[in-house]
């Protein structure tokens, strides 16, 4: 079964929150768009990473909605989702927005997947709903995530520029743009699929598709970054960390600190294999996914 929809209940933005976590910028109330694979099963949610969407996912869809129900969604300002001119882009307001959409949509025995930025915004929704719903939680898998300050790369720099960032992604052919920068973060770039390229350029074909690409590489790093991954430690649910070893865009130092960190995690190493697992390497990346959730506690939930 495959169900489409946006979700009927607007998400609101970052407000009312325990002062634990620093807030985000308000934003307008936000409808992800998301959709679901599967009847049967306990519930995977995939979160994908910056400049992508839901379709990065798509080599892993037939084999896990045999028996999970998959449910996709694109990030605020990705994909098919609403992309409002409210600065709000950080990966806590899109953690905000991940973790109401999870409560609204009623999901429990869910194991979170999260790519790269993706994979960051799995981790700090998995510590709010520790503070207010820890039971829903199953497990983690963070592919190449983002967690700590490291070094943004001078193409995102000039892309998150307000101005600069915005015109540039006008005037330059989007196609070529998208192809570059997958052919960069991949470490055999002929793997690159035209289709992720038309996929993932469709959406700056729109100004408000670019302004939300501009605003999102700006707010990579959250503010209270520190503060943030030092909490980290309270998410105590079983996390696979799966990485490429020649990630060129998240270094394996970020996937051994949270190792170090989560107390529940283990690292995988996939051999030659850049940032992008779910898609360059996908056969063997969906192997480690599927021994990970083939060997959590528990039986698959009803709710």
């Amino acid at each position: 079964m495959l169900r489409e929809a946006a979700a009927n209940t607007p998400v609101s933005g970052p407000s009312g929150h325990s002062p634990a976590i620093p807030p985000g910028a308000p934003d307008p109330p936000v409808s992800l768009y998301s959709r679901v694979h599967g009847d049967t099963g306990p519930h995977l949610l995939l979160i994908h990473g910056f400049g992508t969407n839901g379709h990065t996912w798509d080599r892993w869809l037939p084999s896990l909605s045999e028996d999970h129900r998959v449910h996709l969604i694109d990030l605020k300002g990705f994909g098919a989702s609403p992309k409002p001119r409210d600065r709000a882009y950080s990966p806590l307001d899109q953690a905000f927005l991940v973790k109401e959409w999870i409560i609204r949509e009623g999901l429990g025995n869910l194991t979170l997947v999260g790519h790269s930025v993706g994979g960051g915004v799995a981790l700090l929704s998995a510590v709010m709903l520790m503070e207010e719903d820890p039971g829903r939680i199953r497990g983690l898998v963070l592919i190449a995530s983002t967690g700590y300050p490291q070094a943004i790369s001078s193409y995102l720099r000039f892309l998150g520029r307000p101005v600069l960032g915005p015109i540039a992604l006008r005037v330059l052919p989007k196609r070529v743009v998208v192809r570059v920068a997958m052919r960069r973060a991949y470490h055999f770039p002929d793997r690159v699929s035209e289709e992720l390229v038309e996929a993932y350029a469709r959406p700056l074909l729109r100004a408000n598709g670019r302004y939300a690409l501009s605003r999102s590489a700006a707010q990579l790093v959250p503010p209270g970054i520190t503060t943030l991954s030092s909490r980290y430690g309270e998410v105590g649910n079983p996390c696979l960390l799966l990485w490429g070893s020649h990630d060129p865009v998240v270094p394996l130092w970020v996937g051994q600190k949270l190792a170090g960190t989560l107390p529940n995690a283990r690292l995988e190493i996939l051999p030659e294999c850049g940032h992008m697992p779910q898609e360059e390497e996908p056969e063997a990346a969906l192997g480690k996914v599927r021994d990970f959730l083939g060997g959590l506690p528990g039986e698959p939930g009803s709710f």
